[in-house]
């Protein structure tokens, strides 16, 4: 599905002049530092590992990339056929197995309370959701 160096450009930031950036996959450790190491000095970097098992991936696969995947009709596919290197230095792990979307983003939004990131007093909360 994608090259080894098309995919390592996607952990990288689109904009270095943002408060916040967010990458939905960063299957490599080298890449995940290199962002670390350019961000963190701007003020700040916060690693969230969702720690998911591959059985529930493929579980939760609506489109069925995973099935194609097994069947060799999508190469490279991360987890599968192309690694995907666990963080060890991520500052929040969720096991999204166990804690349900609603309670993962309020511990994501706990930590940055806890950490400074937010101000406590910003009305930002998934409890009344």
């Amino acid at each position: 599905m994608f090259r080894h160096r098309p995919r390592s450009n996607s952990g990288r930031p689109l904009s270095r002049h943002c408060q916040v950036a967010t990458f939905a996959l960063a299957p490599y450790d080298r890449v995940r530092k290199e962002v670390r190491s350019t961000i963190a000095p701007l003020g700040g970097f916060v690693l969230v590992y969702l720690a998911t098992p591959l059985d529930i991936c493929e579980q939760r696969d609506r489109k069925g990339l995973y099935g194609k995947a097994r069947a060799g009709i999508l190469p490279q596919f991360t987890g599968l056929t192309d690694p995907y290197e666990p963080p060890t230095d991520a500052e929040i792990i969720i096991d999204t197995a166990v804690v349900k979307p609603l309670d993962a983003t309020q511990q994501i939004l706990d930590y940055l309370r806890r950490k400074r990131y937010l101000r406590d007093s910003e009305d930002l909360s998934c409890r009344n959701l």
